[in-house]
């Protein structure tokens, strides 16, 4: 393994380098029962090839093992570009949320992939509880206000799930944002498309 690694340091070709790189992982993962000492060989591959599919699935476990979370999010972020389906999506975004949120601190940056997660089906069941739980943590009531009123104007939304957004934006008015007339007008309006709703109680 490191004669290979030594190999692909030294290979000036990057496909000899990619593949050498690969070469002396599987050594220290299947031969010698050390898969913690491959991740200079993916990286290697990542420095060549940075949207490389393998290496980075490859060395996710590692760093999430390792904890070196400020490694992560690029890594999920190149498994994301690979992702073949909703579910696989959904997961990728929910790490990232998790890791820059929680591990890193950056409230902002979590929030801004919370949206992406709220994006991708946004009338699943706790989708909206979710993305307001990382817009309390990161204080974006504004911009979480912004994008409810997107998901409304687009027309796509049930009666149930119209009244739930209105619902949350006059909550979100009254109670965090001090817009107590659009908080009215919210509710004003939520009476309005069911008089039998006692949205102010």
């Amino acid at each position: 393994a490191e004669v290979l690694s030594g190999a692909a340091d030294k290979a000036s070709d990057p496909e000899a380098k990619v593949e050498l790189s690969f070469r002396a992982a599987a050594v220290y993962r299947d031969n010698l029962r050390a898969p913690e000492r491959a991740f200079r060989a993916y990286e290697r591959v990542l420095a060549v090839r940075p949207t490389d599919e393998r290496a980075a699935s490859e060395l996710v476990p590692l760093y999430e093992s390792d904890e070196k979370w400020g490694r992560l999010p690029p890594l999920y972020e190149v498994l994301l570009g690979h992702a073949k389906d909703d579910g696989a999506r959904r997961a990728l975004l929910q790490k990232l949320v998790l890791t820059t949120g929680d591990r890193l601190q950056d409230r902002s940056t979590a929030f801004s992939w919370a949206r992406k997660v709220y994006d991708l089906e946004p009338a699943r069941e706790g989708a909206l509880a979710a993305l307001e739980a990382v817009a309390r943590s990161a204080g974006k009531w504004s911009e979480l206000v912004e994008i409810l009123r997107a998901r409304l104007a687009k027309g796509e939304p049930s009666a149930a799930e119209a009244r739930t957004l209105k619902l949350a934006i006059a909550e979100i008015s009254a109670r965090e944002l001090g817009s107590v007339d659009e908080a009215v007008a919210t509710y004003r309006s939520l009476y309005e498309a069911d008089e039998s709703d006692d949205v102010g109680s």
